[in-house]
């Protein structure tokens, strides 16, 4: 029996851990706000909340890091928003450098996934509720931040947004119809072993199948633990099987997701790693949805780009969203 639940491991990960190119930053800079430095300073730089919201018994979990500068013009806040089923703990260097630009952002676990808490079964359907609920609650203009599934699961939804002014894309899922994930999608789809086996997944076992599946070379290891302690504390882990049951495959979400992109008014950009063995195929898709002029790619980044560069692109985000 362990035997069989080990064969599933590298598939219930996979979705959510795709090889990356190089290690992220495990510079020795101490972001905390003040007072005693915590095991992983950079944790204290951010404040968090939890958001209820009156759909499906619906709460958002938030992390929020302000603005280094003082004194300079205010801009749109950034909302970052996961869509692998970990938490947007993924953007946390990103976010670390933006906010020394001036930005202040907001990292939003996707409903269903980190600390955010959705009622299960988690299917794309709900967490479309939710997290537009949460959206069309934002008093102030923000720029939205998307990633892997959160693409589909949000982009059909920002027509609705009269406080959207900006919208940025990395690898993520913008034409479902007919894709498949490397893992077998019927695999990702089985609730008893998908469920089961990621229960009983530890620390250790985390740490190992993210390194196998998704990174390539040595990483901050508290930045893992603080992605495995969300996954454990929401239970996000184990509603993959359910997520990836409610996996969208429509020409109808595609059409809508592709008008959406084209009729967005506001600032855009995708950024593209090319070398992500899932996802980087779509990215002549991308380049078409978005239009060349607001298209860029690395061709050595793979799925988790704002580990990898998170300098380059708080860089690109920066020079694309703050003229």
């Amino acid at each position: 029996m362990l035997g069989l639940l080990r064969s599933f491991y590298p598939a219930i990960i996979i979705f959510a851990s795709i090889s990356i190119s190089i290690s992220i930053s495990t510079s020795q800079e101490v972001y905390a706000k003040g007072g005693d430095a915590p095991s992983d300073a950079k944790l204290q730089a951010f404040d968090e909340k939890i958001v209820p919201v009156d759909v499906h018994d619906c709460k958002v979990f938030v992390r929020s890091i302000a603005s280094f500068t003082k004194g300079k013009k205010k801009r749109p806040k950034v909302i970052a928003i996961n869509g692998i089923p970990v938490s947007a703990w993924i953007y946390r260097d990103f976010a670390i450098r933006l906010s020394k630009k001036g930005w202040n952002l907001d990292l939003v676990d996707l409903p269903g996934t980190g600390q955010s808490f959705l009622e299960a079964p988690t299917k794309w359907p709900r967490q479309r509720s939710c997290i537009k609920a949460y959206l069309l609650e934002q008093k102030e203009p923000f720029i939205l931040v998307l990633h892997d599934i959160a693409g589909p699961i949000v982009l059909p939804l920002i027509h609705t947004f009269k406080n959207m002014k900006g919208l940025f894309v990395m690898n993520s899922l913008l034409k479902t119809h007919g894709f498949k994930p490397i893992a077998p999608m019927s695999t990702l789809k089985m609730h008893l072993f998908g469920d089961f086996a990621t229960v009983f997944m530890g620390r250790s076992k985390f740490h190992r199948e993210m390194k196998k599946v998704g990174l390539a070379k040595e990483v901050d290891r508290v930045w893992l633990d603080q992605l495995f302690n969300d996954v454990k504390k929401g239970g996000s882990i184990q509603r993959l099987s359910s997520i990836m049951r409610s996996f969208d495959n429509s020409k109808i979400i595609d059409t809508l997701i592709a008008e959406n992109i084209q009729n967005f008014k506001g600032r855009k950009l995708a950024v593209w790693g090319v070398s992500d063995p899932s996802l980087g195929g779509l990215s002549y898709y991308a380049k078409g949805v978005f239009g060349e002029d607001q298209y860029l790619s690395i061709d050595t980044a793979k799925h988790f780009l704002m580990m990898d560069f998170s300098t380059e692109l708080a860089d690109m985000f920066h020079q694309k969203f703050s003229q």
